[in-house]
Parts: structure tokens; C-alpha cells; sequence
């Protein structure tokens, strides 16, 4: 099952990302700048705009996700929550 979503992921965000990326360049170029030779500002601009919020994004969940593997892993041995680290003495 794991797998399976994991690849439906992959495709999911292979066709969004071959797309969505040239034809958000494209408009920005036309639309945007005006300007044929801007391609480079457009790529820029496109990068920016959709890196901020995917790192936002990331920032945002990295602070949850300490104390969900907390509470999901506790009394489970071979792997320490709060360090993040496999416990190699309780490996059973």
C-alpha cells in the first residue's frame, strides 16, 4: 500500500510539475515582463513564487512533526523519538 501511494505521488506530482511549470513561465514571460528575451526573470520569478510557499509549507509541518512521531512511537523500542535516531542496544 505504501507503494502504491508513493507512486501516485511520483505521477501526481511529475504531471503537475511538467504542466504547470513551462506554461507558468510561459505566461509570465508574455503576460508578466512582455518581453520574449525575459525568460530567465520568468524562471526566477516562477521558482520564487512557487518556492516560498513549498518552504513555508515545510517549515510549518517540520514543527509537528517532532511530536507526532512522539506520540505514535512511544513504547516502541529500536527507535528514539526525541533524538530522531535508531537506538541500536534495543534492536529486537
Amino acid at each position: 500500500m505504501r507503494g502504491t501511494i508513493i507512486a501516485v505521488y511520483f505521477l501526481v506530482s511529475g504531471l503537475v510539475s511538467n504542466g504547470f511549470g513551462p506554461v507558468a513561465v510561459g505566461l509570465a514571460t508574455d503576460y508578466l515582463f512582455k518581453d520574449n528575451a525575459a525568460i530567465g526573470r520568468s524562471l526566477s520569478f516562477v521558482s520564487f513564487a512557487t518556492g516560498l510557499p513549498a518552504a513555508v509549507l515545510l517549515i510549518s509541518r517540520l514543527e509537528v512533526l517532532p511530536s507526532e512521531y512522539r506520540t505514535r512511537n512511544m513504547g516502541r523500542t529500536g527507535f528514539d523519538a526525541g533524538a530522531g535516531r535508531i537506538n541500536r542496544c534495543s534492536l529486537t
